[in-house]
Parts: structure tokens; sequence; C-alpha cells
């Protein structure tokens, strides 16, 4: 009597689990228009000063290679050999790094000439 009960029950239960199932995925999606809507404003004059701040950070970039050039050849006059190397790999990284910088920079140069145009 026990094991009769027992497979009852877990007939009831698998019933009520495809029964539920399947009345969940007859219920229809929920409208696309639900959800949050997000929209992206460009604000011309943020966007032009953050370009200038750019172009700024990297002619300040350009001036600092050049004086850490000045003092690697101190150096190297100097004697001082291994100052000298590390300041090399230094110049060398950065003047490897600013043509990518300055090409970035074009680009959302460009960009913003496209999304604002001039008035």
């Amino acid at each position: 009597m026990k094991f009769t009960k027992t497979i009852a029950a877990v007939s009831l239960a698998g019933i009520i689990a495809l029964g539920g199932a399947s009345m969940a995925s007859a219920q229809s999606a929920p409208p696309a228009d639900s959800g949050p809507s997000f929209t992206v404003t460009v604000s011309c004059a943020k966007a032009e000063a953050r370009l200038d701040e750019m172009k700024t950070k990297v002619a300040n970039a350009e001036d600092r290679v050049a004086q850490a050039t000045t003092k690697r050849d101190e150096l190297a006059a100097a004697g001082r050999t291994k100052a000298a190397d590390f300041l090399t790999t230094r110049i060398d990284r950065a003047n490897e790094r600013l043509p990518q910088v300055e090409a970035r920079i074009e680009k959302l140069g460009s960009l913003l000439a496209e999304k604002c145009p001039a008035a």
C-alpha cells in the first residue's frame, strides 16, 4: 500500500510539473518595449574640450620625451651608462606609443567633425 501511494505521489508531481511547464511555454513573450530604453546624446562642447585636453597631453608628453633625451645625453656624457640605458628604454617606448595615440586622436577628431558639424 505504501508503494502505491508513493507511485501516485510521484505521478501527481510529474503531471503538475509537466502541466506547469506546458502552461509556461504557452505564455507569450513580453512586449519588446517593456525594457528600459537608453539614448545617447553627444555633447559637442564636452567632446571638443576632451579632444583639446588629449592634444595638450600629447604635446606635454612630446616635451617630456625631449627633456628625457637631453637628460640621457647628459648621463651618457657623465659615464652613467646604466641610468642612460634605462632612459633610452623609456624614450623608445614613448616614441613607439606616441604615434598610436596621435592616430587615435586624429580618428576621434574626424568622428567628432562628423557628429558635430561646425555651425
